[in-house]
């Protein structure tokens, strides 16, 4: 890996992890269940997108010096993360 890509991963990493802080916060603050039951199909996205900013996007210039034991965990919370996050587009 590049240096350009492991800073573009970490860079990405960071603004996702802050835009979908920031969108959490928002969402919390105003949040009206029993009005719009939406807010929780975006909530749970975006929190299905932070964790796969914070998860798999800073640590990706890293996962080479990862233990071998820590890869199938690794990429379960990615794929699961990510299907969390499709599946709220379904609902």
């Amino acid at each position: 890996m590049t240096v350009f890509e492991e800073y573009f991963y970490l860079v990405n990493g960071l603004i996702g992890t802050f835009l979908n802080l920031i969108v959490l916060l928002i969402a919390y603050l105003n949040v009206n269940i029993n009005d719009k039951p939406r807010q929780i199909i975006v909530i749970n996205m975006t929190l299905a997108d932070l964790l796969t900013c914070t998860i798999y996007i800073i640590t990706r210039s890293y996962v080479s010096i990862f233990p071998q034991f820590l890869c199938y965990p690794y990429y379960v919370l990615i794929v699961s993360s990510q299907l969390c996050s499709c599946l709220n587009l379904l609902w």
